[in-house]
């Protein structure tokens, strides 16, 4: 059955973006683009996911990134363990 007419690529977008507003609040999440640059689908092993975020300042990278990258590396965690659940697939998430 059709759920959506939207690809997963589209939906993978929208996690991340959940997650940004999720972890951020402020001005960040709305000054924020995410787009997946690179999806393979992999039947028999983890699909590689490639997601970049624009942000509009330089300043608003550092604070999507953290100290030593440590809140990018919780909200990629973030991200994957949804999309996981989402696609019923383990990803690689990068």
């Amino acid at each position: 059955d059709i759920i959506s007419e939207h690809p997963e690529r589209f939906f993978v977008a929208e996690i991340v973006r959940e997650k940004i507003f999720m972890q951020y609040r402020k001005e960040i999440p709305y000054a924020c683009q995410v787009n997946v640059v690179n999806y393979i689908a992999r039947p028999t092993s983890k699909h590689f996911i490639e997601v970049e975020i624009l942000v509009e300042k330089d300043p608003q990278k550092m604070i999507i990134i953290g100290k030593e990258g440590r809140a990018l590396k919780i909200l990629a965690t973030a991200a994957r363990l949804d999309i996981e659940d989402f696609l019923q697939k383990k990803v690689y998430l990068e």
